[in-house]
């Protein structure tokens, strides 16, 4: 199995045209998928909250390899540096972001290249950019911790732990697989869900049916909550249980239980259960902003937004070319809450890192081992919500990837001792797998090396002493 099989690429949480103007709801509701509240980017200001005085200036005074501009520490500037900058101009993205650790020490905290193609701002490891398909583990660990505190179990019944009734059409009849799935095949991509949840998406017709009394609208969308109903007509791909399908209907019907159960809107629940914790302070989420920052993204207005934007690459002009009016066309609808579970996120680079370094510690030692341990019967998949293998002495990793059109993302804890996040304001896999590849292997030569930029709290990070349990330990 390849390097991208096995950390599961999936495009998810791409968005589309904006419209115009967005119908407010007229009452609340105290369930939480249709809470109203807009999603709000971090500021410059608090980007850099709490930075070292070191790690500010780094940001601020940007240096220059290979005729790009680094930004983050260490401040000297190394024949790595000079190394990946290569391969982004090469690429014809418009920038990186990268996060290194070892030994769960951070170690490097870089920026190269651009925000944005016609906004030409320095990258920075502080600014968010867009998650794609990592949102999975992001919500999977979110739904480990209600495990972890007995409130939800792995072989629990889909529909005991959160009935719904399906919300179909004419003809259509409710799939009745859906009695059999439990939460673990939900984590592990063996539910026999199908992937693309874009699929479900219809404005005109759920506006129709709220005209007529029958659904209520979040901001003129359709609820997640609602959309997983709509699902259930959807014919499954597989029995459950009997084969890996990835599935990102697998993961918003998490997203729903985990809504249920802790009584928040998911990237809320997320927030508050998988990254404060772990003194992650800023979440985002794509399909929960408000209409106008999302038309400053849409704009490339990375001056307002301080956020990679989406840059699909330009054949004729082969560079990669940021979103400047609005998303291309054959991008799924700006609908509210746009795979909350399974795409939408947005974070930076050092706090992805941050995320995949110490999760673990969310879960304590007997859940991280079931999380983190690639199974040893068919069907064969991946871990609890994470791509998991085992190198040559037996030591377990984990990671994965994420994409939306103009943008990649890549989280990944070596058996080696090795962290690294990456993100990426480009779209061409190829050269995302070189990028990848050079920060992965800077990260393992940093082994031996003697580099200090102040560990996490140079980052504003709180300093972390107990040791994060290992998976195969």
């Amino acid at each position: 199995m390849d390097r991208r099989t096995f950390l599961m690429t999936a495009a998810g949480g791409a968005v589309a045209a904006l419209e115009g103007s967005f119908p407010r709801l007229a009452a609340a509701s105290s369930k939480p998928w249709f809470d109203g509240t807009y999603s709000e980017l971090p500021t410059i200001e608090q980007q850099t909250e709490g930075l070292s005085e070191e790690a500010v200036a780094a940001q601020q005074k940007p240096r220059v390899a290979s005729g790009l501009p680094i930004t983050g520490l260490p401040t000297e500037i190394g024949p790595h540096d000079e190394q990946i900058a290569e391969l982004v101009k090469k690429s014809g993205a418009v920038g990186v972001a990268y996060a290194i650790a070892v030994n769960r020490k951070l170690k490097v905290a870089r920026g190269v290249g651009y925000l944005s193609s016609h906004e030409r701002l320095p990258a920075t490891p502080t600014a968010p950019g867009y998650l794609g398909s990592i949102t999975k583990p992001l919500c999977a660990m979110t739904a480990l911790t209600l495990v972890r505190e007995g409130k939800l179990q792995l072989d629990q019944k889909v529909m005991e732990v959160s009935p719904m009734s399906p919300l179909l059409k004419p003809g259509e009849k409710r799939q009745p697989e859906i009695d059999q799935v439990i939460v673990r095949m939900l984590m592990n991509h063996t539910s026999g869900l199908f992937n693309a949840v874009e699929v479900l998406f219809d404005r005109e017709y759920y506006r129709h049916l709220a005209a007529q009394g029958k659904l209520q609208l979040v901001h003129g969308d359709i609820s997640q909550y609602d959309l997983v109903r709509r699902g259930m007509a959807t014919p499954f791909v597989s029995k459950p249980g009997t084969e890996f399908h990835y599935s990102g209907e697998g993961l918003q019907v998490l997203g729903r239980i985990v809504e249920k159960l802790t009584g928040q809107r998911l990237d809320f629940a997320m927030s508050a259960r998988a990254l404060q914790p772990l003194g992650i302070q800023h979440l985002a989420s794509l399909g929960y902003l408000a209409p106008d920052v999302f038309a400053q993204i849409a704009a490339g207005r990375a001056s307002k937004t301080n956020t990679f934007i989406p840059s699909p690459f330009n054949e004729a002009k082969k560079v990669c070319v940021s979103w400047a009016s609005r998303p291309t066309e054959d991008l799924y609808g700006q609908q509210w809450g746009q795979a909350d579970a399974c795409g939408a996120s947005m974070l930076s680079a050092v706090n992805l890192l941050r995320f995949v370094t110490f999760c673990p510690r969310l879960l304590g030692k007997e859940l991280s081992l079931e999380a983190f341990t690639p199974p040893k019967t068919p069907p064969y998949s991946n871990g609890l919500g994470w791509g998991v293998g085992v190198d040559k002495n037996g030591h377990h990793q984990w990671g994965h990837t994420g994409a939306i059109m103009g943008c990649r993302s890549i989280g990944e804890s070596l058996s080696e001792n090795v962290q690294y996040a990456v993100l990426m304001a480009g779209d061409r896999d190829a050269d995302f797998d070189k990028i990848g590849a050079a920060v992965r292997e800077y990260g393992k030569s940093l082994r031996k090396a003697d580099v200090d930029i102040g560990d996490w709290q140079a980052y504003g990070f709180p300093a972390d002493k107990p040791s994060t349990p290992r998976a195969d330990s």
